[in-house]
């Protein structure tokens, strides 16, 4: 009785399982991995021929590996947990991931390898990309009522300039200096660095959302023509535009 009890509830499950989502996701997947094969092909002797015995080796495929396995748990999790969120952008963030993976693995030996225990430029973005996916996650379960980021979407915004603010005072005065070198601007956690910016990515998302949302009547509704295009009053175009 127990098991023709739980063969429904597996066959309930099945059908709404995310299946889109994880359609998409074979796109990014099959891309990163030929890319990254390009890549590990590349790096070879070019008087060699090639053969299965100098293919590369799934040492050389880990971070894609890796980032795939995540998507796939990800995928898993939104399909128990949140059965109804977008099923498009995890296919669009994996891709981009990815791409970031690729080229820091492909910067990797151009570069000087930072200190720390992960000396690969391609597994440490895979682990910022990993840590992303756990916050986001993290995020989903926490904030169940979204609405009070979007109360503060403008004291989000001026947070994340806040936080750049200092960044942009020691470009300026860098640039104007008469011995003036290039620098970067980055916060180390550990064996993990991110610069100021990243902040600013995620309150401009924040921003948009909530923007975007509580707008979304007055910005749909055309008040005055420019040219072909019906753009709504300048009171909810002007912080677009500025941004």
């Amino acid at each position: 009785m127990a098991q023709l009890a739980s063969r429904p509830q597996s066959l309930s499950f099945i059908r709404r399982y995310r299946w889109q989502e994880l359609s998409l996701l074979i796109i990014p997947f099959l891309i990163l991995l030929l890319e990254m094969t390009q890549l590990l092909l590349a790096n070879q002797d070019p008087n060699s021929s090639l053969n299965i015995r100098n293919l590369p080796l799934l040492d050389g495929l880990t971070p894609i590996f890796g980032l795939i396995a995540a998507l796939i748990a990800t995928n898993i999790v939104l399909s128990i947990f949140f059965r109804k969120a977008d099923q498009v952008l995890l296919p669009l963030v994996g891709l981009l991931s990815g791409l970031g993976v690729l080229m820091m693995t492909r910067l990797g030996p151009d570069i000087p390898r930072p200190l720390g225990p992960i000396n690969n430029m391609g597994s440490r973005q895979l682990i910022w990309v990993l840590v992303g996916l756990v916050i986001c996650i993290g995020t989903m379960f926490l904030l169940r009522n979204t609405t009070w980021l979007s109360r503060y979407k403008y004291t989000w915004i001026l947070f994340c300039f806040a936080v750049l603010l200092p960044s942009l005072i020691k470009g300026v005065l860098t640039f104007k200096s008469a011995n003036s070198t290039p620098t970067r601007d980055i916060l180390n956690l550990g064996p993990l660095s991110l610069q100021p910016s990243e902040f600013l990515k995620i309150g401009l998302v924040i921003f948009f959302a909530g923007y975007l949302n509580d707008n979304r009547d007055m910005l749909a509704q055309g008040y005055f023509r420019l040219g072909g295009l019906k753009l709504p009053p300048l009171k909810q175009l002007g912080p677009l535009v500025l941004m």
